[in-house]
């Protein structure tokens, strides 16, 4: 088979696994960030995207205002339509694999780089970000360092038109993944990695501009993203927590993490929308930093034979390095985290040597064995996605500890019109967060006044407002995205019966 065959047929594989996402409903952050954002639903905010002035503006996603662009277009094309989202992700997915089997194969040549990049397009881990449509962020930073790199590919350190063409879409590609998310500040070690590694005898001064505009206009923007934020926030109420008060502390509960991760990574049999501490407990210290000493040392031995593994290993670490808590994080651990790394993964899979045709005729079995597990296990994963109530409570099983997977499955049940499911996981929700957290208090208001419970709703309210002043003023919710406009009023109405109590 040719290349451009392989191509399609990684496409069209990584298209048809993922198409049951078509059927599904926005979960989680997307119905927020999508669903129930009034910014992404006015076009007439474009320019303020456009321009960046958002980043000044007190918006949900303000610092990655790509993101934002990519929703508000599909909102103005589609509206309250989840299948159309999906399938953007879906396509997004398949162009990633496209793009990272265009350029391993240059590395590696086309059937090492076939069966690596197989493997990373089944793999379950890739589940969160393209069924939850709002986790694109993460396929948008793939997707645009990836075809920065087959820019820079193409690229020549000569004066011509096509060469400054090239490296405008090359720096222009880096500055678009960062204005995803914030992990797309790998890009320009990745690029000056690939000229380092594989290109570092033709005319520098080229490759030197080249890496300059690239870091430059990446640099610029994370300044923007770090200075321009609006002082006061109803959006962002809470700022993210560090993990540890000290470094030495963090150091050791991430060695842990990172530990899971790589588990996870070989054996992506009990993944949860929702980590915690809860889902580290059974990965000591010791444990974790032997397993990831041995990793490191595995990938330094491989870099130095190797130059394709020598770049995977960099895309591997630096995208995993921006989201490891060492500037805190609202969510510690996530399975979308890991589908950059992944990426530094497979290429180092497709640089493992293939001479003799007794192990190729085995990597060739094995690759294709994992891969038919993985997509299995991929297919599997996928139903828990297809709604709130089907997400939450598999996370709920498997991280019973998980304030955000309570509350929110309380939350998904009386979007059910189901109050008397919604009780359990809200009460559980107020037990874990030892009833400092509202909003489950909130959820279990208006759960005892639909079941006719008023005595009780009244209570649960007096105790949501008292916890956070804020909830004594739903429509603000509104604005920050805690409440829909029906949810707001509902509320809003006990809120004030209990002030003329």
């Amino acid at each position: 088979m040719t290349k451009k065959q392989l191509a399609l047929l990684l496409a069209l594989l990584s298209v048809a696994l993922y198409l049951p996402t078509l059927r599904f409903d926005f979960v989680w952050d997307a119905q927020s960030v999508i669903r129930q954002n009034a910014f992404v639903h006015d076009l007439r905010h474009l320019g303020d995207v456009l321009t960046l002035r958002v980043m000044r503006m007190d918006v949900m996603d303000n610092n990655r205002p790509a993101f934002l662009l990519s929703a508000m277009l599909e909102w103005v094309l589609w509206g309250d339509r989840p299948g159309a989202f999906h399938f953007t992700n879906v396509l997004m997915h398949a162009a990633v694999v496209v793009l990272l089997f265009a350029f391993a194969q240059r590395l590696t040549g086309k059937w090492p780089a076939f069966f690596a990049v197989l493997i990373f397009a089944v793999h379950p881990l890739n589940c969160e970000p393209v069924a939850e449509v709002s986790y694109r962020k993460d396929l948008m930073v793939a997707l645009c360092i990836f075809a920065a790199l087959n820019f820079a590919a193409m690229f020549a350190p000569k004066w011509s038109a096509r060469n400054v063409w090239l490296g405008f879409f090359c720096v222009f590609s880096l500055f678009f993944a960062v204005a995803a998310k914030e992990n797309g500040v790998a890009g320009p070690a990745v690029l000056i990695g690939y000229w380092l590694l594989f290109r570092r005898n033709e005319s520098k001064r080229g490759w030197l501009l080249l890496c300059v505009c690239a870091s430059a206009a990446v640099g610029g923007f994370l300044f923007a993203r770090f200075t321009l934020p609006p002082k006061h926030s109803d959006v962002f109420v809470d700022n993210a927590s560090p993990l540890a008060g000290n470094f030495v502390d963090l150091l050791m509960i991430q060695t842990r993490m990172w530990c899971a991760y790589f588990r996870n990574i070989v054996a992506p049999i009990n993944l949860c929308a929702d980590y915690g501490s809860f889902s580290i407990r059974n990965f000591s210290f010791a444990v974790s930093f032997a397993v990831v000493s041995v990793i490191i040392a595995v990938q330094f031995v491989a870099a130095l034979a190797n130059r394709a593994a020598a770049l995977g290993a960099l895309i591997f670490w630096s995208a995993l390095l921006p989201v490891s808590n060492f500037v805190p994080l609202y969510r510690a651990m996530a399975d979308r985290f890991l589908y950059l790394p992944m990426t530094g993964l497979a290429l180092m899979l497709a640089a493992i040597p293939w001479n003799q045709s007794i192990k190729h005729r085995a990597a060739t079995a094995s690759a294709f064995v994992v891969a038919a597990i993985f997509a299995l296990v991929t297919e599997l994963r996928l139903a828990v996605w297809r709604d709130s109530v089907s997400l939450w409570t598999d996370t709920l099983e498997k991280n019973p500890q998980s304030y955000t997977a309570a509350d929110n499955l309380g939350w998904a049940f009386l979007d059910r019109a189901q109050p008397d499911e919604a009780l359990p996981p809200f009460r559980k929700a107020i037990e874990i967060s030892a009833g400092k957290k509202a909003d489950p208090l909130a959820g279990l208001a208006l759960a005892c006044e639909a079941l006719g419970q008023t005595a009780d709703a009244n209570a649960a309210t007096q105790r949501a407002t008292s916890v956070d002043p804020h909830y004594a003023e739903p429509a603000r919710l509104v604005e920050a995205l805690i409440f829909d406009s029906a949810t707001a009023q509902k509320f809003d109405a006990l809120v004030q019966r209990n002030k003329t109590r």
